[in-house]
């Protein structure tokens, strides 16, 4: 069997699961809700700790979110499939501010969620 599972530039991530999770107003600031803590309950579980075992990753490809559908042409020759899959847009319409997550979150933000995700962060080598 070839492994592989797709993760997501963590501060992305972060403001994906906001948007997510609070639809409509009123809602929290974006701030308020990484104080909170819902990144560490809510995204932690589909990060690192799901593909990798006492820290050693245990699938044979991580791929990136960020580059999905380049991912998917590799791994469609890479698992000689006959097409690449297309995927739907299931959840676009959730995220109502469309900016850069780095115009959305402050200097405390970035650093809280470069703490959480710090093993995703190193491993795949992300940066702000």
């Amino acid at each position: 069997y070839y492994k592989f599972c797709v993760d997501r530039n963590p501060w992305d991530k972060v403001v994906s699961l906001y948007f997510w999770q609070h639809k409509t107003e009123p809602r929290p600031t974006l701030s308020e809700f990484i104080q909170s803590g819902h990144i560490d309950i809510g995204v932690r579980r589909g990060g690192f700790d799901l593909y990798s075992i006492k820290g050693q990753i245990v699938v044979d490809r991580v791929c990136r979110y960020e580059l999905l559908q380049q991912e998917l042409v590799w791994l469609t020759e890479r698992l000689q499939l006959p097409e690449v899959p297309q995927l739907p847009r299931a959840k676009s319409s959730t995220r109502t501010d469309r900016r850069h997550y780095r115009e959305l979150l402050t200097a405390w933000d970035r650093e809280e969620i470069a703490r959480v995700f710090a093993k995703e962060i190193d491993y795949m080598q992300y940066q702000f």
